[in-house]
């Protein structure tokens, strides 16, 4: 066991070391420089000094050199086990903090493993942090706490990270918990371009330690594996600052924060953190971002509507402070636009003054740690509103990237993204066609596409089509009823992989006769709507298994509308509570994350539907809504053809795209009419889709509208893509409206959209990609589009570039056979696609987002019991960000201590095994002509034994160093 610190060494720290198996301990590089100065002056020529040097050199080939400033084990293979520890000795007050670094191996690596090396007896809690660079010049033992209250004053802590970089918590424990392996192929992500260079520990020592070893230590053992892991593990952190009242058995502190990043997490693990007080801490997510706001009665509905959030988890923090994983039946993924709330609560009866928020074991705190993994690192901080406020409170993403500026419609076009080529290649299709036409389709077994959906991480979509059916004056009767006798023979439902085009997965055969809405449930699930079989169906997505039919299938089930005459009375008793759950050509659906789920029941019965998670009928809303006495727009609202419906989580809000009126209306969720958006001058509006990632400074809702061809609409009576910008975030009221022309686009039917985070486009610069579905009369003509909406494209360099793990093997994907074409290929399409349209940005004039708002506007009718508080500082043992980092923004006093750098090799890279192969060779070579040349009478006690005497008598009388290098 030799010492060679490779990150910093701070005051008081046990000496950073690495493990050497079989080979003596070498002195120190100044003790070897000395005894080879005075080898030089020998009797003997200067021949030893080159056996020496050479000898040397091969150790330094033998043992490769892997410390860090604390131990690093290379022994197992292709894995590595580096070890931080701090002395306990160091803890001479109370509340002491101190901390070690290791600086990690050269490469991509990823950590699978960590093994605390510590008992509860000696430490309160340990802390793992990563820098992107180096520690923090300024970071060192601190005595007291930090900003205790109730500790002495205590010293504030500053920075972790060198350049006041973000300092992402990585793993914490506490309470003699256990250790945590990661599932295989996830990892936090260390090392090489992307990774951590520097992993920094913090020990917490409650009490003054007197330990009967000087040199016994506590730390962490971290396992890593060379590579880049499949998915990367990152940490979410919650804090909130608080008081608590004295004498009371429970008070609750509240957390909550939305997530608006694009890309979905997928829950692994948490960990929950409080000190004596604490009795529970629990984590809940938003149903369509109701559930933590106290909402007001309003006029319309005359109760609460306010929805129970969703349980995710929940520990008892005096319980051993580990990472408990989230069992395989409660796991749960965080979308875009999820609010997530912590809560904290404390029991204060044996205390009689007011407790603070602090880090001293007299304060208290309030953290949750979520260990999440995605395609890339996701490390955010929440310190934000008590109740959610309203989707205003953010996750801070622990990050430099600058923040995008204001986004213009003027310099964001719309362009077409072809497919890719690789089914072009590998999959039969019928008629004559060229590669360049090929490429501009997507697969060519799709017919009329009515339903297309983005998968969150964007890897997939899935396309609900007609196969060989096509909807025509003649496909319904006069009585509503679908005139065709049998279900369409070809699978409906298409996974298609966007790296290669190819399908995936399909099913639905024989199940739909006309369909048409598609949505991908929370959970995963698929719903759709089958106009002419006149139900709502939800499928397993893994399995193509139906799961659930809400209506009567083949029976359509219509309710006399305003317009079919008689009172409100009549007509209700005309149909019972059971016959309101049918319907009459349902067009969309749309899903919340408890299950329940609202329905445009379209085309006959001009009506919204809200359902329980049971299926059973709740409410509606549209059909005999309006007031015949008094025609108050303000509480009621009708439609004429709603054709989509879309759920708007970060505002509560339920948008219904209005389409013979080319309306876009925001709702509540018990159905009040909030705001009503005039796109009629741009078309019809046939679907509506919301972005609630803001990533790229474009969030809000997107309406697809057509003219069908009225030449006074829009783009002369052409489709338009328009937008309501949200200004400011999701979570604000104020929006801007921006359009573009889609003129490659005929008979637009339903839309889909995602971040540009997503989908492979990361590096396309700004903007979010879209899918357009047609339902053009012709037989296998183009149905399904991939659009572009940014501020530039290259359709040689704007590649799909996909994570880890993305393409499958061949045999994975489907070989389905095209449809036969009907008629001549568009000859002057190639054209409209290469052009590029560039948009144009419309004030909300009273025509264009003219705004109808009730006296219950949603966005304010929330009451936050933190609103009018002085922020308090919001402590927590883990990452933070900005000014809520742990121990503020703070100057810390200078350490005189310098760090050495040491060289390292790592005997698992092969690069490096090459290397030291050749040199090793090399030094093998010198030594054994060095020794041949050696002159034979000082080989003896005189020559080779006086020399190693020599250096062995001057090592042990060597004055002990603070730095060794071997």
């Amino acid at each position: 066991r030799t010492c060679a610190p490779r990150g910093r060494k701070f005051r008081g720290q046990a000496s950073p070391c690495f493990t050497m198996v079989g080979v003596h301990r070498v002195p120190s590089f100044e003790a070897a420089r000395v005894e080879v100065t005075r080898s030089r002056r020998s009797r003997v020529s200067h021949r030893p000094f080159v056996l020496a040097l050479a000898f040397l050199a091969l150790a330094c080939f033998v043992v490769p050199v892997a410390g860090d400033s604390n131990e690093l084990d290379t022994s197992d293979g292709d894995f590595v086990s580096m070890s931080l520890a701090t002395k306990d000795a160091v803890a001479t007050k109370a509340d002491t903090y101190t901390y070690t670094s290791a600086s990690l191996p050269p490469g991509d690596h990823y950590i699978t493993r960590f093994e605390p090396k510590a008992t509860s007896k000696v430490v309160h809690h340990m802390l793992l942090f990563g820098c992107s660079g180096d520690v923090a010049p300024t970071l060192h033992t601190r005595e007291g706490g930090m900003f205790s209250a109730s500790g002495g004053g205590g010293q504030p802590r500053g920075a972790v990270c060198a350049g006041n970089d973000p300092e992402p918590f990585i793993f914490g424990w506490g309470k003699d918990a256990g250790d945590l392996r990661l599932p295989s192929g996830i990892g936090f992500q260390v090392g090489g371009r992307n990774g951590f260079k520097t992993l920094v520990l913090e020990v917490h020592y409650l009490n003054p330690q007197v330990p009967d070893d000087a040199n016994t230590e506590s730390g962490i053992v971290v396992h890593l594996r060379p590579g880049v892991p499949l998915r990367q593990m990152s940490v979410l952190a919650y804090a909130q600052g608080f008081s608590l009242p004295p004498g009371q058995k429970e008070v609750k502190v509240h957390a909550a924060c939305a997530y608006v990043s694009s890309a979905p997490l997928t829950a692994f693990a948490f960990r929950v953190h409080t000190h004596a007080l604490g009795t529970r801490v629990f984590l809940e997510k938003a149903v369509v971002g109701a559930g933590f706001e106290k909402r007001v009665d309003t006029a319309v509905t005359k109760k609460n509507t306010s929805v129970t959030p969703i349980l995710l988890a929940s520990r008892d923090p005096q319980l051993p402070q580990l990472f408990e994983l989230v069992e395989e039946m409660a796991k749960f993924t965080i979308a875009p636009g999820d609010q997530l709330r912590v809560t904290c609560v404390f029991d204060t009866t044996n205390r009689t003054t007011p407790t603070s928020a602090g880090w001293g074991h007299g304060d208290e705190m309030c953290n949750l740690y979520l260990m999440v993994h995605a395609e890339e690192s996701k490390y955010a901080s929440c310190t934000g509103s008590a109740t959610g406020g309203g989707g205003r409170s953010k996750f801070d993403l622990e990050t430099r990237e600058a923040r995008h500026t204001k986004v213009e419609a003027k310099k964001t076009g719309v362009f077409v993204v072809p497919p890719p080529l690789k089914y072009a290649e590998t999959t039969p299709h019928t008629g004559v066609e060229s590669i360049d036409s090929q490429w501009r389709r997507w697969h060519p077994s799709l017919g009329q596409v009515s339903g297309v959906a983005f998968e969150p991480d964007g890897r997939h979509v899935w396309v609900f089509h007609r196969g060989r059916r096509v909807w025509d004056e003649k496909s319904f009767g006069d009585d509503f009823k679908i005139t065709h006798g049998s279900p369409i023979a070809e699978n409906t439902l298409v996974k298609l992989c966007l790296t290669t085009g190819l399908i995936v997965m399909q099913f639905g055969a024989n199940e739909h006769y006309m369909p048409h809405g598609l949505t991908l449930g929370p959970d995963g699930d698929i719903w759709v709507t089958d106009a002419g079989a006149h139900v709502v169906i939800r499928y397993d997505a893994r399995f193509g298994k139906r799961k659930a039919t809400f209506g009567k299938e083949l029976k359509p089930v219509r309710y006399r509308t305003r317009r079919d005459g008689g009172t409100e009375e009549a007509r209700r008793a005309e149909s019972d509570e059971n016959d309101r759950a049918g319907f009459c050509m349902p067009t969309a659906v749309a899903v919340a994350e408890n299950g329940q789920f609202w329905v445009s029941d379209g085309y006959c019965n001009e009506r919204i539907a809200r359902f329980a998670e049971d299926g059973s009928f709740v409410s509606e809303w549209g059909t005999t809504r309006i007031d015949d006495a008094t025609k108050n727009m303000r509480k009621n609202v009708g439609f004429d053809v709603p054709h989509a419906i879309a759920l708007h989580n970060r505002r509560s809000r339920i948008l219904v795209a209005d389409r013979e009126r080319g309306h876009v209306t925001e709702h509540g969720l018990e159905g009040e009419l909030l705001e009503t958006h005039d796109f009629s001058e741009h078309g019809y509006v046939y679907h509506v889709a919301t972005l609630l990632s803001e990533e790229d400074g474009m969030s809000g809702f997107y309406a697809l509208c057509w003219g069908r061809g009225e030449a006074t609409l829009g783009n002369k009576g052409g489709t338009r893509l328009v937008a309501k910008w949200d200004e400011g975030g999701s979570g604000l009221s104020s929006s801007r409206t921006a359009r573009w022309d889609l003129p490659f686009v005929d008979a637009p039917h339903a839309m889909d959209v995602v971040g540009g985070g997503v989908g492979g486009t990361k590096t396309w610069k700004r903007g979010v990609s879209l899918f357009v579905t047609e339902t053009r009369p012709k037989l296998g003509d183009v149905s399904l589009r991939r659009l572009w909406l940014g501020e530039a494209f290259n359709v040689t360099t704007n590649v799909v570039e996909p994570p880890l793990g993305w393409v499958y093997d061949e045999e994975r994907y489907l070989k389905v056979p095209g449809l036969a074409r009907e008629g001549p290929d568009d000859t002057f399409e190639t054209m409209k696609i290469e052009r590029e349209r560039f948009g144009r940005e419309d004030q909300n004039r009273n025509d264009i987002g003219d705004v109808v708002l009730t006296d219950t506007n949603a966005v304010d009718t929330y009451t936050d019991d933190y609103d009018g508080v002085e922020k308090i500082a919001a402590p927590q043992h883990g990452g933070g960000f900005g000014k809520f980092r742990p121990g503020g923004e703070v100057k810390t006093i200078p350490v005189p201590e310098k760090s050495a750098k040491l060289f390292q090799f790592r005997g698992s890279d092969r690069g490096v095994r090459r290397w030291n192969t050749i040199w090793g060779a090399g030094v093998l070579f010198v030594t054994a002509l060095a020794f041949v040349m050696f002159p034979k009478q000082t080989r003896g006690k005189n020559g080779w034994g006086r020399v190693l005497e020599g250096r062995q008598r001057r090592a042990r009388e060597e004055t002990p160093r603070g730095v060794e290098l071997t």
